[in-house]
């Protein structure tokens, strides 16, 4: 399965630092949530509204779907293949910027 976040209509993107500063501007943003198989089409079934709060000071924050998959929802073989690695480095990363303690 696949799971997508996709902007309400009529929010800017882009990737240059000028579009990714517009998308950032306001206070929050609201996403559309899908999911959809290999083959299938996008279904959506729920919204989320990320809000951001100035005064909270950045969090370093680590998802792992490799290690710790959603209930009912592992990652695919082909996908876990190819992110694997990526996320074998991720956790080395943090590990050595913790002074050799696990995130």
């Amino acid at each position: 399965m696949l799971i997508a976040a996709v902007p309400e209509a009529g929010a800017p993107y882009g990737i240059s630092d000028t579009d990714v500063a517009k998308a950032l501007a306001p206070a929050s943003r609201t996403f559309e949530l899908m999911v959809a198989t290999l083959l299938g089409n996008w279904t959506p079934f729920a919204r989320s509204t990320v809000t951001r709060d100035d005064n909270m000071s950045d969090v370093p924050v680590a998802f792992d779907p490799v290690l710790n998959p959603l209930p009912g929802l592992p990652l695919g073989q082909p996908f876990r293949s190819l992110r694997e690695p990526a996320y074998r480095a991720a956790r080395r990363a943090r590990r050595d910027q913790a002074g050799g303690v696990q995130c």
